[in-house]
């Protein structure tokens, strides 16, 4: 064919040194190239009776492709969302090491090997993404004929989570419906590891007429050729059979790259492997009669099957680029290459210089694939990629003057799948009974397959009819397939729940296990503590309101703290030493002098044994108890281990010894009132007793807490207050002090036994009569000492006199009541009225639950006691500044 002028470069260069005819370099002249903004080549032909200019790029607008149906998916996604980490190599390499060290403890896995073999992992990784070289092209469509009339469409393409199963599915085609996909769910054939290449060709076998369809499945490892035949008596899916089947082994222990069904060459398939030259670009290969041309690096070569070692060069790129695909088509007789800065067009019959070459303008990308499609007489190429769904449309072909022409500037098409998921496959699928119509596939890398029709025309878009239907038609399973997958979560592995996050933990690390070295800078510090204890309340200016255990009092004898807190017991003390060890054993604590200096006192140590077994007895024989928890004894344990189990021991008996005694500086109060009170309540309870009222149980007086009534909105207390003006009581609910009165001093709680107040065939109850038996050791003082008391009625005293208000300890003893005659307890239960009877005891009143032996019982006084803390205390008072005396 004719070509365009072009200029040559000097080719008659002779070198100094006469070199061998094999070694002398031949330079290829340039050729024609289409670059946007470039000025390209011209020429001049007849037209007619006249001549005119022909250029390499014309504007013909109306010769397009344009979409007839949109795209849309025609196969569900059968693989998960892959899972993205953001780790980094030491990150990767610590949990690395950590996991080979739990599961294998006996085997040394020096860090540093194991962070570079990461490290060359993830740099393999980031290369492969960048180029993979063992990608191929994973969607095919092939044809099985059933008889000389009659073929049916298939396409090919891998499913599952892994990629390992193959689906063939049926297309069928009808002037109704046109090209019509029905998907099948089951699998075909399956390959033990995921499939990356599908290729088809159609060829009849040695000796035999009959043409057969073959399917070379291409994996990591090996490359099954799969035969396809049509089934007559299902027409949903081909019958598949395995021809033939190589492995690594069989290539020299290299894993292919590209695999080609030549049809000059029947009953052969030739496979590229993968050498150390080749891993910058990948090798592939097409095939015409009898010649196969292929890039190994940056070099085309051409291969004559006729001639064994026969290789030719065909053109050569730069060195900053690499080829990156190439086709053949067989109506054309162009060969189309692709590199990563431009196309180009090769004649098969002259194939020293490229006869035309248009500059895509894409970056730099060695994942760059193009097709030819030939519609009725005009083929054009498509440019696409793996990385991105960008479609790229070339109408280069043959003009009138019999020379190559752009006849459209270059164009888009619209994308097919979702932008930023991966294409592993495509192909095109036409009707022989629409020449001028086609069908795109795409397929991902989540195994969604996607379509799109085009028509080629030179009509406007408002002329071209469009499909109306999807295009498909999927079955029940195929939907379920659908709903399964939009249902599974991200595929983030066995670690998917598990967060990275960075702590420092060098602080508790240095507390947990690092020695306190305060406590031998002042080794006298305990041994001042134990001095200072015992003149712990003589020292205390005003009264504390809480009650305090041993580590409080040994935590402030020691140096005051600025706030003192109920939280101290998280601060240490100079007896968390050895020596404040060495004096818990030796018994050198004073507790017994903190015991007598103190108002209160209570031994908690039966509340120790009875949740924690092991502290029974002193501290020597706690410590023995701990012995118990103490480590296996190993000749590998290091010293300090030893002496940290030693501590944690002593530590523990000190703790526990310092919180088995509770302390206050307060004793209880005694709540008895004094002889003109008592005349007085005497007289008010005769005189209700002898009206019909109903008269309450008296207000509740508190022996050791005090609680203050504070003013609220609601105003539900009353102050009453005494003669001295001081005592104040707060108002409580009747049905507290119905509660509270059925209780004695000095009463065991575990004697307590309920009686129903209605239940009139009720014994009497036990406490009155233990109480009748079982009189009060403690001797009152004589009636002849007592002053002379408000005359009062002796039958009605006995039934009106309330019972004293309810105190912890007595310690004053009260003065006798006169002894009446008392009726029986069912007499009295009848005699009262039924709403009386509301407590759990029955009483003479119906109130309380006195009795003689009850009113012969001490009650505690309201006298002051001696001493600055004897009664109520007062509000803490400002200390008085000291002042000077004497003089200079």
């Amino acid at each position: 064919m004719d070509s365009w002028p072009h200029r040559t470069s000097a080719t008659n260069h002779v070198p100094k040194r006469r070199k061998a005819k094999s070694q002398v370099s031949s330079e290829i002249s340039g050729y024609p190239v289409v670059e946007h903004g470039a000025i390209t080549a011209a020429n001049v032909h007849r037209k007619a009776n006249s001549l005119e200019w022909t250029f390499l790029s014309n504007e013909d607008s109306e010769r397009r492709l344009h979409v007839i149906r949109d795209p849309v998916k025609i196969f569900p996604a059968t693989k998960r969302i892959p899972a993205r980490t953001n780790t980094n190599v030491p990150q990767t390499a610590e949990q690395a090491t950590q996991f080979l060290r739990l599961h294998y403890p006996d085997a040394d896995f020096p860090h540093d090997i194991v962070r570079n073999h990461i490290a060359e992992d993830l740099d393999a990784h980031h290369k492969q993404k960048a180029f993979d070289p063992y990608a191929g092209n994973s969607l095919a469509t092939f044809v099985v004929r059933a008889n000389t009339r009659q073929s049916e469409s298939y396409v090919a393409f891998p499913m599952g989570e892994t990629g390992c199963q193959l689906n063939v599915s049926p297309v069928l085609t009808s002037e109704e419906t046109g090209m019509l996909f029905k998907p099948t769910t089951k699998p075909t054939w399956e390959s033990p590891i995921p499939i990356l290449q599908l290729i088809s060709g159609t060829f009849g076998l040695l000796a035999k007429t009959e043409i057969h369809t073959v399917l070379a499945a291409r994996t990591y490892s090996s490359t099954s050729f799969l035969g396809m035949s049509a089934d007559p008596e299902e027409s949903g899916s081909p019958i598949v059979s395995e021809l033939s089947f190589v492995s690594n082994s069989q290539t020299g222990g290299r894993p292919s790259v590209d695999v080609i069904l030549s049809d000059a060459a029947p009953s052969r398939a030739i496979l590229v492997t993968i050498t150390a030259h080749c891993m910058t670009s990948c090798s592939k290969l097409v095939a015409f009669p009898h010649i196969i041309p292929c890039f190994p690096s940056n070099d085309v070569l051409s291969f004559d099957l006729r001639m064994p070692n026969s290789s030719q060069t065909i053109h050569r790129c730069p060195s900053t680029h690499a080829f990156t695909d190439l086709a053949y088509s067989s109506s054309t007789g162009f060969i189309t290459v692709c590199s990563t800065s431009e196309i180009l067009w090769l004649d098969e019959r002259y194939d020293k210089r490229p006869i035309f070459s248009v500059k895509h303008g894409r970056r730099y990308d060695q994942h760059l694939q193009i097709s030819n499609v030939m519609f009725k007489d005009s083929p054009l190429t498509f440019l696409t990629s793996r990385r991105d769904g960008l479609i790229a449309v070339y109408d280069v072909s043959q003009g009138e003057d019999n020379l190559l022409h752009l006849h459209t500037p270059p164009y888009t098409l619209p994308s097919v799948s979702n932008l930023g998921s991966v294409r592993s496959g495509y192909t095109w699928l036409q009707n022989p009974d629409e020449e001028h119509r086609t069908c795109f596939m795409q397929l991902t890398d989540r195994g969604s397959l996607h379509r799109m029709d085009l028509e080629f025309s030179t009509s406007t878009v408002e002329d071209i009819a469009r499909g109306t239907d999807g295009g498909y038609e999927w079955s029940d399973m195929v939907w379920q397939i659908e709903k399964d997958v939009e249902n599974q979560h991200e595929d983030t592995g066995p670690t998917g729940e598990r967060g990275y996050e960075e702590t420092d933990l060098n602080d508790a690390y240095c507390v947990l296990f690092c020695e306190d070295e305060a406590s031998d800078d002042t080794p006298t510090a305990a041994y001042d503590l134990l001095e200072t204890m015992p003149f712990f309340w003589q020292k205390q200016e005003e009264p504390i309101e809480h009650v305090l255990t041993t580590f409080d009092i040994a935590f402030r004898s020691g140096t005051d703290p600025r706030d003192p807190s109920r939280a101290d017991f998280f601060t240490g003390t100079p007896l968390d030493s050895v020596r404040g060890h060495r004096a818990l054993k030796q018994g050198r604590i004073p507790l017994d002098v903190v015991k007598k200096r103190s108002a209160l006192h209570w031994d908690m140590g039966s509340v120790h044994k009875r949740f924690v077994p092991d502290t029974q007895g002193g501290s020597t024989d706690v410590h023995n108890t701990l012995l118990q928890y103490d480590l296996i004894v190993d000749d590998n344990r290091p010293a300090a281990s030893y002496r940290r189990e030693t501590e944690a021991k002593d530590q523990l008996a000190l703790d526990l010894s310092l919180s088995s005694n509770v302390f206050s500086s307060r004793a209880i109060k005694s709540t008895t009132t004094d002889s003109v009170e008592d005349d007085i309540d005497t007289m008010s309870t005769a005189a209700g007793s002898m009206s019909l009222d109903a008269n309450e149980p008296p207000q509740v007086k508190f022996g050791f807490l005090d609680p203050i009534p504070v003013e609220d909105a609601e105003k539900n207390y009353d102050k009453v207050e005494s003669s001295s003006g001081k005592n104040r009581v707060l108002s409580q609910p009747l049905g507290v002090r119905l509660l509270l009165s059925e209780w004695t001093i000095g009463e065991d709680p575990q004697a307590y036994h309920y009686v129903d107040p209605y239940d009139v065939n009720a014994p009497p109850p036990r406490s009155l009569a233990r109480t009748k038996e079982q009189p009060r050791k403690r001797t009152p003082p004589p009636v002849a000492s007592q002053p002379s008391r408000i005359q009062k009625p002796p039958a009605i005293a006995v039934k009106a006199t309330p019972t004293a208000p309810p105190a912890i300890v007595s310690t004053q003893p009260s003065r006798p009541a006169p002894v009446p005659s008392v009726p029986s307890l069912l007499q009295r239960q009848q005699s009262l009225p039924r709403v009386h009877q509301t407590g759990s005891q029955p009483t003479q009143t119906g109130w309380s639950s006195g009795s003689q032996s009850q009113s012969q019982m001490p009650v505690m006084s309201t006298q002051v006691l001696p001493g600055p803390h004897g009664g109520r205390p007062q509000p803490a008072k400002k200390k008085p500044p000291k002042k000077r005396v004497g003089g200079f």
